[in-house]
């Protein structure tokens, strides 16, 4: 999963409404629903609890703050436009 600027959107490499390899029947991002998004559930390291498997995001970096993945959350929400 590439999360970098121009790939975010890709059908097969990127996030938004592409299924996760990790955890199957969630979308890495379900545009409307960050609560069904497999890429919370990482950022939060509760991919176990959705079925998933793997390390916490950022992997092998810090945690992110709560109010950055709040930020996440919002966007996604919001619809995960490329705005």
């Amino acid at each position: 999963m590439s999360l970098e600027s121009g790939a975010l959107y890709d059908p097969v490499l990127g996030a938004v409404g592409v299924p996760s390899l990790e955890a199957p029947g969630l979308l890495r991002i379900d545009p409307g629903s960050s609560a069904s998004s497999y890429l919370v559930a990482k950022l939060e390291d509760k991919q176990a609890s959705v079925g998933g498997i793997g390390d916490r995001m950022p992997l092998g970096a810090p945690p992110l703050d709560p109010l950055e993945i709040q930020v996440i959350r919002e966007w996604i929400d919001q619809g995960a436009q490329d705005n």
